[in-house]
């Protein structure tokens, strides 16, 4: 018996066909002859200049991960998606990865995690998925009861499928009013989620942060890349801006 399920997508452009597309992640489960459960996933792809769905050659486009659909650990970047995974089946022993589709040629691949991206002996800590100056960036902070201040290190990837190209850039902290981070914004500022789950611009050179009076539940704040774009109108041969959140 197989059972199909729709986990994750993923949206952005194709600058070679100038075309946005939705990419989807459908989760197979399957029971082979000896009645073990096998977890596989297919992708699919929506193209809206053609308003239809089709499905990607597994073997050409083969997703062999488990993919984290949690906001804080999926992100776009020129017109690539990426999303923090789990290697499929579980207990191959892979460590986590960052598994990227490509838009434009519709293929995957994917990067392990920095090697000792951990904070301290603490059992239990989570990542942030986010952008820096072009690059992938990655935000590691532990949590649990028995974290009391907030720190967090900071890694960027310089140069995707290379392991060794992750490089520590600093450890932020400790703080007694911070939760977690967000993402950055401006020059050398971050947005964060205190105790409280309020939003809070935050200046790691001064140790300060702004507030904003924003109403929400605590732990469902993110922060997501925005982009203007200029589309041609062939009515009148002018360029308009349109805007693209």
């Amino acid at each position: 018996m197989v059972n199909v399920d729709f986990h994750s997508v993923g949206f952005g452009f194709d600058s070679t066909s100038n075309d946005f597309k939705v990419v989807r992640l459908l989760n197979v489960h399957f029971r082979s002859a000896t009645n073990l459960l096998h977890i596989s996933q297919e992708a699919e792809v929506y193209s809206v200049s053609s308003g239809s769905w089709r499905q990607l050659d597994p073997q050409v486009a083969r997703v062999p991960y488990g993919i984290h659909t949690q906001s804080r650990v999926t992100m776009y970047l020129d017109g690539n998606f990426f999303w923090c995974a789990t290697p499929l089946p579980l207990d191959n022993n892979e460590d986590e990865k960052i598994v990227r589709f490509d838009f434009a040629r519709e293929v995957f691949k994917s990067t392990s995690f920095p090697d000792a991206c951990v904070i301290g002996d603490y059992s239990s800590w989570k990542t942030t998925l986010t952008a820096l100056n072009g690059s992938i960036a990655m935000l590691v902070y532990p949590f649990g009861k028995e974290v009391e201040m907030l720190c967090f290190d900071i890694w960027v990837l310089f140069e995707f499928g290379v392991r060794e190209s992750w490089t520590k850039l600093i450890r932020i902290g400790p703080s007694l009013d911070l939760e977690r981070p967000l993402g950055f914004w401006g020059y050398g500022k971050m947005f964060m989620e205190s105790k409280e789950g309020q939003l809070v611009l935050y200046d790691p050179s001064t140790n300060t942060g702004k507030i904003f009076p924003f109403d929400g539940l605590k732990g469902s704040l993110q922060v997501a890349l925005y982009t203007e774009f200029w589309e041609k109108n062939e009515d009148d041969g002018e360029d308009h801006e349109e805007v693209n959140q």
